[in-house]
């Protein structure tokens, strides 16, 4: 019995349905606006990255790691965030038609079926899942990791920044003198992502490419560091090419300096 209502309940529901989509000039008039209306495809940015050191996963936020990548990515997060005021100013003649084609009871000259509150629901359900919904605000999602030296999952943080948070931080990039940011906020956030990208991982590279040895004094010792031969503060990077192992000793002597 319970196998048998539930089919007659589905072809009942099919039956209005059915109905619905032949004969309601709702139906009809939003799948004529739809065809009317080219809303942009606006997709999140997404920014991911992984750290093995706890140090650094710790210094580094995400709002620090998504200034960081803004210096690169600026250009088409703008172009975003215009295609998304587009679609807000289209959107907004889109619903104010729509809203005025909404005629739940309205099915010309077709004989109605006999339960008028079901094709009235029928009529709004099919309606409403038929609208068009583009994006028409940008974010930002950025999702830092902790694994351990092996890369094997322990920890995260994320967090999604809207529109105006991150126009903020592209005001704050472009208020610039040549290389040098005159915000201390941005420019702190952009060395610490710098400098988080020598992980443990690389560390224990570059100490065995150095013959675990200070490249200064030539020692053999249980203070080795890993130094930025052109310093962060300067616009060094974090590669192979710029990184050197130093003894805690001499990497204090040589502070910011670039030769030593």
């Amino acid at each position: 019995i319970a196998a048998f209502l539930l089919i007659a309940a589905l072809i009942y529901n099919a039956v209005y349905k059915r109905f619905v989509l032949k004969n309601s000039k709702a139906i009809q008039d939003l799948d004529r606006i739809n065809e009317q209306y080219h809303f942009k495809i606006i997709e999140p940015t997404f920014l991911n990255n992984s750290y093995d050191n706890k140090n650094f996963y710790g210094d580094i936020s995400c709002q620090d790691y998504l200034t960081y990548n803004l210096q690169f990515i600026k250009r088409e997060v703008l172009k975003k965030i215009k295609e998304a005021a587009e679609n807000k100013k289209l959107y907004t003649l889109y619903k104010k038609a729509t809203t005025e084609a909404y005629a739940p009871t309205d099915f010309g000259e077709a004989k109605l079926l006999r339960n008028k509150r079901k094709l009235a629901r029928t009529t709004k359900k099919l309606f409403n899942k038929r609208l068009l919904t583009p994006s028409v605000e940008f974010e930002a999602r950025v999702r830092l990791q902790l694994t351990n030296i092996n890369g094997v999952y322990r920890t995260n943080k994320a967090v999604t920044f809207d529109e105006q948070e991150v126009k903020e931080i592209i005001k704050k990039l472009n208020n610039k003198e040549g290389t040098f940011y005159r915000n201390r906020d941005i420019w702190d956030a952009i060395c610490r992502v710098e400098r988080g990208k020598v992980s443990n991982k690389m560390r224990f590279a570059i100490y065995a490419r150095d013959g675990y040895r200070c490249r200064k004094c030539k020692r053999k010792t249980n203070d080795l560091e890993v130094d930025h031969i052109y310093p962060i503060s300067k616009g060094g990077k974090s590669n192979f090419n710029n990184l050197q192992t130093l003894c805690r000793r001499c990497n204090k002597r040589k502070g910011a300096n670039i030769e030593y």
